[in-house]
């Protein structure tokens, strides 16, 4: 456990440490800050790692250099129970460092092995990863202002033997919200698949212009031999601005996943922020969920 806070203590220390101002419009950006964090679960265990200038293939919307990107991996713990004759998840959490290195980092991965819920043996407690993945350029042409983004939420472990239901029921959803006036530029690519390798449906689930756009998905997906869940979703995306405001002003943009586990009707929505602070969500419909959120900061609007 020593070893693991090191680690992560560096890494965090790594990603907290940056952000220089520079006048506007100069030849060189600001160093970028990103910063990762659970509203619900303030003590998440979050392993960091950030790539920086790097090469960034954006699928079809963008091929971009010098690319930043941070992935943080979360450790999930979801709890299972029969009540009525279904089996329904009770309880879905993001663990703690210490509730971590107790179970074990190899206990998150590969449960196929895992039983499912039975009259005799109704509690099953399952576990695994969630890896959230930001990525962002900046770049500037005169007064005007482009920036790239890219998203990805990949899922793994999850997997009960003998069951029919999928994890967790009830739609996921991720967004992007941003601050600074900036506007999309042409059309998002969005992209899910399952652990099966099926194309899951994503839809739109609200917009607001000039300051964030959310889809959302059903995280379980009826598998042919065995259950099957939403792996991994992409969205990808460009923002601008024609006309910086100037005077060294910043803002960011943030990557919002909403992982809920009950089934019953949710909705998002999105408030514009003001200046350089980023638009805000509001969901509403059920409180058994929880959000992992990763900040993309210090780019000029």
């Amino acid at each position: 456990m020593t070893k693991m806070k090191k680690l992560t203590s560096v890494l965090l220390a790594v990603v907290m440490a940056m952000g220089l101002a520079v006048p506007a419009f100069a030849e060189k950006c600001p160093e970028n800050q990103f910063t990762v964090y659970s509203p619900v679960f303030p003590n998440a265990y979050i392993l960091v790692e950030q790539t920086k200038n790097g090469t960034e293939n954006i699928n079809a919307i963008q091929a971009a250099d010098a690319t930043t990107s941070i992935t943080a991996t979360v450790f999930v713990e979801e709890k299972w129970d029969i009540i009525d004759g279904e089996w329904v998840i009770i309880d879905s959490k993001l663990l703690s460092e210490e509730e971590v290195c107790a179970i074990g980092l190899e206990n998150f991965e590969n449960l196929y092995t895992v039983s499912a819920p039975t009259a005799a043996n109704p509690d099953v407690t399952i576990r695994g990863k969630l890896a959230l993945r930001l990525g962002g350029t900046h770049e500037e042409s005169g007064s005007s202002a482009t920036v790239h983004l890219s998203g990805r939420a990949s899922w793994s472990g999850f997997d009960v033997s003998g069951k029919d239901e999928g994890p967790a029921v009830g739609a996921d959803y991720m967004c992007f919200t941003w601050g600074g006036g900036f506007l999309i530029d042409g059309t998002p690519y969005t992209n899910a698949i399952s652990s099966q390798g099926k194309k899951i449906e994503m839809h739109p689930a609200t917009a607001t212009a000039n300051a964030g756009e959310a889809w959302s998905f059903n995280e379980h997906i009826q598998g042919t031999y065995k259950n099957d869940y939403t792996k991994q979703v992409d969205i990808n995306m460009n923002l601008k601005k024609n006309v910086m405001t100037g005077g060294g002003n910043v803002t960011e943009a943030i990557l919002t996943y909403i992982h809920t586990y009950d089934a019953v009707q949710t909705s998002i929505g999105i408030t514009g922020g003001t200046g350089g602070a980023s638009g805000s969500i509001s969901f509403t419909g059920t409180s058994k969920y929880w959000t992992l959120v990763s900040k993309y900061s210090g780019f000029y609007y």
